[in-house]
């Protein structure tokens, strides 16, 4: 199947994507020195954030402890569709697809080859649980 474009943006040099992948492989390659410390000082560049990078399970259950039960359900609500619709994707791949998620919420997807994509969670000032699920479970899903 050749990629047929529906719609391209003209390259600047702001988005030529040369430049971005050297900037994201400058940034892996650095990371796989440093490691956490690494971690730590992009937390700290691009978050301002110098809190603890790996939480440890007892930090988890007690954070957990402070939710209440309404936003837990939330947050259960929201990874369970878009569960089914990381399910759906990868059960259709390489298909434009519309499926009901519940009565009368219809969603789907129309694909449109890319060049480069990357997935950044903030953990700093403005942290959304949302974020994370939305671009970790269809990559959970796709395996």
């Amino acid at each position: 199947m050749s990629i047929q474009y529906l719609k391209k943006a003209t390259k600047t040099s702001s988005s030529d994507e040369t430049k971005t992948r050297e900037i994201v492989q400058n940034l892996l390659t650095e990371l796989e020195k440093t490691k956490e410390e690494g971690c730590k000082e992009l937390t700290k560049k691009f978050d301002k954030y110098e809190g603890e990078i790996i939480v440890s399970e007892e930090k988890i259950k007690e954070a957990t402890r402070k939710v209440d039960q309404r936003t837990k359900d939330d947050i259960h609500f929201a990874h369970d569709r878009i569960r089914k619709f990381a399910e759906h994707q990868l059960k259709h791949l390489n298909n434009n697809f519309e499926i009901e998620l519940s009565n009368g919420i219809f969603v789907g997807q129309r694909l449109i080859p890319i060049n480069t994509v990357g997935c950044y969670i903030p953990g700093g000032r403005y942290a959304h649980i949302s974020s994370a699920i939305m671009a970790i479970t269809p990559a959970k899903v796709a395996g």
